[in-house]
C-alpha cells in the first residue's frame, strides 16, 4: 500500500527529513506553482530562506489541450521542450506549435507579475538547486523545467516530490544530480489520490507564502 500524505504541508516536512540528508548548503528552493509553493515553503523554512517559482506552460496537442505536446519554461532566453514523437503521431504544424507557445509565454509574463509582484527572479547559476513538486504524473512539465534549470547552469540539480510512477521516477533522474521521491507505487492514476487532503491551492496563498521571510 501506497503512503499517504495528510496535506501538502505534510508532504513537504517529510520531504525535508529526507532533505536533511544530503547536508544541503544555502539551496535555492524553487516550486512548481500552484501546489508544489506549499510544500517549498516548508523546506525554505528550515533553510532561513524564500521559496521561489519555476514557471512551466504546458503546450496542449489540438482538441485536447490536456495532453502536453511540449512545455515551455521561463528564463533567459525561455527554453521550449517538444515532444518530438507526439507530434510527429499527431501531425502537429509549425504554426500551431508557435501560436501556442507564445500564448503560454504571455500566460508566463502574466504569472511572474501576479506571483511575484515585481521581484525579481532568483540566479540559478553555480547554486544548488531543489526543484519541488507535490506529485509527479506523466512528467512533461517538471521534465521541461528540469532541462529549462540546467540551462541555467547550476552547481547541482535535485528534485524532490513526495510522488510519481516509478517508469516516471527513472526517466526523470537522467535529468538531475540527485532525485528524492517518498513513494512510487504501482497503482498510481493521479497525485491527488495519495493525499487526504488535495484542496486546490489558490494564487492569493501562492502570493503570501512567496512573501514569507
Amino acid at each position: 500500500m501506497a503512503d499517504f500524505f495528510d496535506d501538502r504541508t505534510q508532504a513537504g516536512q517529510k520531504l525535508l527529513s529526507e532533505l536533511k540528508k544530503l547536508n544541503l548548503k544555502s539551496p535555492l528552493i524553487i516550486a512548481l506553482p500552484r501546489g508544489g509553493v506549499v510544500l517549498a515553503a516548508e523546506i525554505a523554512k528550515f533553510y532561513k530562506t524564500t521559496a521561489d517559482i519555476l514557471l512551466v506552460r504546458k503546450i496542449g496537442a489540438p482538441f485536447n489541450s490536456e495532453l502536453a505536446v511540449g512545455a515551455v519554461v521561463e528564463g533567459n532566453p525561455p527554453q521550449t521542450s517538444l515532444n518530438q514523437e507526439l507530434i510527429r503521431v499527431l501531425k502537429v504544424d509549425v504554426h500551431y506549435l508557435d501560436v501556442e507557445t507564445k500564448k503560454q509565454l504571455e500566460e508566463i509574463k502574466r504569472q511572474d507579475q501576479l506571483y511575484r509582484a515585481g521581484r525579481k527572479r532568483a540566479s540559478v547559476k553555480d547554486a544548488t538547486v531543489v526543484l519541488v513538486d507535490d506529485g509527479v504524473a506523466t512528467g512533461a512539465s517538471i521534465r521541461a523545467g528540469l532541462r529549462g534549470l540546467r540551462h541555467e547552469k547550476p552547481a547541482r540539480l535535485i528534485l524532490a516530490v513526495p510522488v510519481a510512477p516509478l517508469d516516471t521516477v527513472k526517466e526523470l533522474e537522467k535529468e538531475v544530480d540527485d532525485l528524492i521521491c517518498l513513494t512510487s507505487p504501482e497503482d498510481f492514476k493521479a497525485v491527488g489520490q495519495f493525499y487526504r487532503d488535495f484542496r486546490q491551492v489558490t494564487d492569493d496563498e501562492v502570493k503570501r507564502l512567496l512573501a514569507e521571510k
